[in-house]
This record gives structure tokens, sequence and C-alpha cells, in this order.
């Protein structure tokens, strides 16, 4: 099925970079993703200005032949940006949607082939590759919240018939509820949209080790935006040692309590 799947899919994915603020940091997907469309592996290539203020349009027109562009007048945000692409790869009649950050410094044949390739497992409708950041010079290893996707098109019906819960997140407006407070940090810290795709596609997604290399954060858009998730990452990181510190005072306690109840019933007669 995997075969058939590559076979079938060869020229048939549409990939969309989403750009905010991207002058300085996008050329180099930009001619990754050249690459892989010269080599058959991409049908074609499309990059959304999301309202960027500096002069990442006229970067993306350099690159005019093989770059197709859209550009949006004001900021809507990464999940509008992934929406229109999503709706430009249909018109497209592409068979596998991709979306990938700007800032990535690569994405090579070997990378890209083995996402695909776990498109045709059965039951896996979004392939994400993991992506090596650098946080203020902290390495960091992004998986579950990376930007790194491929999408079976298929799988993307409810959008583009309308369901709800896919209107919301295109919108930029999805909230799902969330079981964990962890979650909402890292919807604060700039991947709303990589949490809903993941709430989506549970159970139907697969997580690639393509260790993606990204830009680093000082150079990485909005300096305002990149502060804001290096904090969050900091409450991430705290939030999960006080909640572990929190379950093995209450683990502590409660061994402590059953302890002291089972010498209480030895000391009871006829126990």
């Amino acid at each position: 099925m995997a075969k058939a799947m590559e076979a079938k899919g060869r020229n048939s994915v549409c990939v969309c970079v989403p750009a905010y603020n991207a002058e300085k940091k996008i050329e180099p997907v930009l001619k990754s993703l050249i690459e892989l469309k010269k080599a058959g592996l991409i049908k074609a290539i499309l990059v959304v200005n999301d309202g960027s203020r500096d002069n990442t349009v006229k970067v993306v027109e350099k690159y005019a032949k093989d770059v197709e562009l859209i550009g949006f007048p004001e900021n809507k945000g990464k999940a509008a940006a992934v929406g229109e692409g999503m709706r430009w790869a249909k018109r497209k009649k592409a068979e596998i949607f991709g979306m990938f950050d700007a800032d990535l410094k690569e994405i090579t044949a070997e990378q890209f082939g083995l996402m695909r390739r776990e498109l045709g497992k059965e039951k896996v409708k979004m392939a994400v590759g993991n992506s090596l950041l650098d946080f203020r010079g902290t390495p960091w290893n992004a998986t579950v919240n990376s930007g790194q996707r491929l999408i079976r098109m298929d799988a993307l019906k409810p959008f583009f018939i309308g369901n709800n819960r896919w209107t919301r997140l295109v919108s930029g407006e999805f909230k799902e509820r969330k079981k964990r407070q962890i979650e909402h940090r890292w919807e604060r810290a700039g991947y709303g949209l990589e949490l809903a795709l993941n709430h989506l596609f549970e159970g139907a997604t697969s997580h690639v080790e393509t260790n993606f290399k990204s830009a680093p954060a000082s150079i990485a858009g909005d300096g305002s935006f990149i502060a804001l998730r290096g904090r969050e990452l900091d409450r991430v990181s705290k939030l999960t040692s006080e909640r572990r510190e929190k379950f093995r005072q209450a683990r502590e306690k409660r061994k402590r309590r059953l302890d002291a109840r089972q010498k209480r019933n030895k000391r009871r007669p006829g126990k």
C-alpha cells in the first residue's frame, strides 16, 4: 500500500509555507522545496504572506518562476494562512497537502520521503516530522507541536464541506477543550494550530524522526513573539516540574496513610 501511495502521489504533493516577517530566514526552505519540485517530488509550492511588515514579499518574488504567492493585507495568524493553503491545494487537485515552517534551514529528499511514505500506512492520515529548534541558545526537540506536516487531502474533507470544528480551526478561533493545563500553555506559546491538528487527527498521526533544523530564534520573525514563546516554554518546564513534585508528595502522603492504617489494624484485638 505504501508503494502504491508513493507512486500515485509522486507529483501530487502541494506544499504551503506560511510566512510572517520572514525576509531573513525564508530563502533556505524555498531553495530546498524548489529542488524537491525539480526532482518531481512536489507538484507546486505556495507561500502565504500573513501580513508581513518587512520585505518577505520581495524575497519570495525572486523565486516567482517556481513559487506561487498569496498575501493577506494584515496579519491573520498561522491557522488562517494554512487554511488558505489547503484551499489552494484543492484547486491544484493535490492528493497530499504539506505545510512547512518558513524558518527551516533545509528539507532534504530523504526527510521528505520519510514523511510521505508514512501516509501509505493503514489509518495514517497525517505525518509529522520533528524539528530541532534553538531558543536563545537552548536546543529543543519539537515533536508533537512541530509545524512540519504532510496530510492526505481526502482527510481534509471535513474542512472543505464546512465542518464547524474545522472552520473554527482555520479561522484562528479554534478552542479545543483541553484536559491538561500544559496544552493551554503550548497554545499561548504560539502552537494553537499544531495542537488543534493533533486533536483532529488523534489516532491517525505518525511521528517521523526527520530532525529538521530551524533558524535561531534571534532571527525567527517578530522579536516580541519569540520572547513570548521563550517565556511560555520556561513556564511549561516549570509547570511540569511542579506537577511532578505535587504528584510525588501526594503519593508519599497516601503511602503514609496506608501504612498507618495497617499498623492500627494490627494492634486491634481479633485482627
